[in-house]
């Protein structure tokens, strides 16, 4: 059972590659099980700063001249260590904001702050045990490491007699977790994901300038890095598009109104008259794919993939797929079909992440 929180956007009329049938945007937002589980009673957790401290915290810079891409002028790599005491905050202020650990607590001290020579060491089981005890926490989450890596390149745009420097910077957050009175870690994963930033100038030097400094590469990439291993550890809220038929006659045109009103009942029952009632199998599919919108945004999946599935039949006929596929057809050819068929393979993802989802809320009763 998951919570569906709908957000209505400004509807946006498409034209559906060449037809008179315009599309109606909207995007919502549901809950998508982490990659970890974890046992209801690991109730309280403490974060730890687990890394190695570094002598000189640079980027180190390795030009890269060879295999210029077009209007490249020039192209440098740079790599270096994350900002440890940035990205554990960053990761205990992100954990706690999923509500869904009763506590999260920062141990913000960097536990290898002693060491006469830089290592880098996972906790040992007595280190866990006196952590835990002294934090009063279940288990532990340790950022072990930060690694970064960024790709700055400066370009020559022809077009508009300027300059531009690209940065696309990427983080690789090491982390452990840790259960008292266990002899290794509960699992050691390393992610990753990446920002990016442009700059431009009149000449070279300008746009050089204007680019970000190392100094806020670290220091923003680091609070990000944060933010990227949660999705792994914790339930967390997916926000996707979803897309209405929204016209082709006058009870389409009204129901598309109720759905910008957030009036999904009284869509439906449009949609629903007008199925029961047409013989057009081109409106069939129009509204059997919105029936299977709204039981989504009900949190019925099931109802959801059986009208979808509905609407898929009824396009399959309307694109004229049998003909089409067997003349190697693309994608625009069967735009109907191969939207609805996208669809319901996103409802299918839905359904199969249930179990693990609802085995990870059964700690809220599956009140969430």
């Amino acid at each position: 059972m998951t919570k569906l929180r709908l957000i209505i956007t400004t509807a946006l009329a498409l034209t559906l590659f060449g037809s008179c049938q315009s599309l109606q945007q909207i995007s919502i937002d549901y809950l998508v099980p982490g990659e970890l589980s974890f046992p209801n009673e690991l109730r309280k957790v403490a974060i730890v700063n687990n890394t190695s401290k570094l002598p000189d915290n640079k980027l180190i810079i390795k030009d890269e001249q060879a295999n210029l891409t077009a209007f490249e002028i020039g192209r440098a790599v740079t790599y270096g260590q994350g900002n440890p005491t940035i990205g554990a905050e960053s990761l205990a202020k992100e954990i706690a904001n999923q509500n869904y650990f009763e506590e999260v607590v920062l141990c913000d001290s960097a536990l290898r702050k002693a060491d006469i020579q830089p290592r880098e060491t996972q906790l040992s089981p007595l280190e866990v045990n006196q952590l835990s005890t002294n934090l009063g926490v279940d288990f532990i989450i340790a950022l072990e490491n930060i690694q970064l890596k960024a790709n700055k390149s400066l370009r020559y745009l022809p077009a508009f007699s300027a300059y531009q420097t690209i940065v696309d910077a990427t983080a690789y957050p090491t982390i452990a977790i840790y259960v008292p009175n266990r002899s290794k870690p509960m699992t050691v994963f390393t992610c990753k994901d990446s920002l990016s930033w442009e700059a431009y100038g009149d000449s070279e030097s300008s746009a050089i300038s204007s680019t970000i400094p190392d100094t806020a590469i670290i220091r923003i990439v680091s609070d990000f890095s944060g933010t990227i291993p949660v999705k792994k550890i914790v339930p967390h809220w997916k926000t996707v598009t979803r897309s209405l038929y929204a016209s082709g006659t006058v009870a389409m045109r009204d129901a598309a109104v109720y759905v910008r009103e957030e009036n999904w009942e009284a869509a439906y029952q449009l949609w629903n008259d007008l199925f029961k009632k047409t013989k057009s199998t081109k409106k069939k599919m129009y509204t059997a794919f919105n029936i299977a919108i709204y039981y989504e945004i009900q949190d019925n999946l099931q109802m959801a993939k059986e009208w979808a599935s509905k609407a898929l039949t009824y396009a399959k006929r309307v694109d004229k797929v049998d003909k089409k596929i067997s003349q190697s057809s693309t994608e625009n050819q069967i735009p109907n079909y191969f939207m609805i068929m996208l669809y319901l393979q996103k409802l299918e993802e839905r359904l199969n992440n249930l179990t693990p989802l609802n085995l990870q809320m059964s700690r809220f009763e599956n009140d969430f």
